[in-house]
């Protein structure tokens, strides 16, 4: 199984509207999870052209961390980048692809936000849906979650002047608030 996809750290071009506990700071790498559900065995053989994969360090639970992937590599501001991630489906059924960003603290209970985009994903052996982010009918893009915070608006920052690589619009993700897509996958 091949993913494939373009990113490229969000600059600062207008002034964001922030909370409290957020301070911007450019990107210098990004991450991607991929994760199998309960009950089923790790993805095996999982590397990437650029960075580095390694299970899941915050989870206790030393099966759940092998279940997770934790896929980061670096990334810079000013254009897009090709990153091939290529894994090996130990089942048939699912997998989650979480869309991250990294995690930085500025200090004890205040991250960083460090926006991502993302841009033309693509895949061999599955299907990613909407990978181009064209398609927004919701809050997220269509087929994508953002259950950890409200996407933002086509109109507002990260989103409203960045330069897309395919079509018009892109993905945005940071640490606080991921893009998630369930894709089904094939031994």
């Amino acid at each position: 199984m091949k993913l494939t996809s373009f990113l490229s750290a969000a600059f600062l071009t207008t002034t964001p509207f922030l909370t409290a506990q957020e301070t911007i700071r450019l990107a210098g790498g990004a991450r991607l999870w991929l994760k199998s559900p309960a009950g089923q065995p790790p993805v095996t053989q999982v590397t990437t052209s650029t960075g580095e994969v390694r299970d899941s360090t915050w989870d206790k639970d030393p099966e759940a961390a092998k279940r997770q992937k934790d896929i980061r590599f670096p990334i810079r501001w000013w254009n897009w980048q090709d990153v091939t991630i290529n894994f090996t489906p130990t089942y048939d059924g699912t997998i989650d692809l979480i869309l991250n960003g990294m995690w930085a603290q500025e200090k004890p209970g205040s991250l960083y936000r460090e926006e991502t985009l993302w841009d033309k994903i693509t895949a061999t052996g599955t299907t990613v849906t909407n990978g181009s982010f064209e398609e927004r009918t919701g809050a997220a893009p269509d087929g994508w979650t953002s259950t950890w915070g409200n996407y933002p608006e086509a109109t507002a920052w990260p989103l409203s002047k960045a330069e897309a690589l395919d079509g018009a619009r892109t993905g945005a993700s940071w640490h606080n608030r991921p893009l998630q897509q369930t894709l089904v996958v094939k031994a």
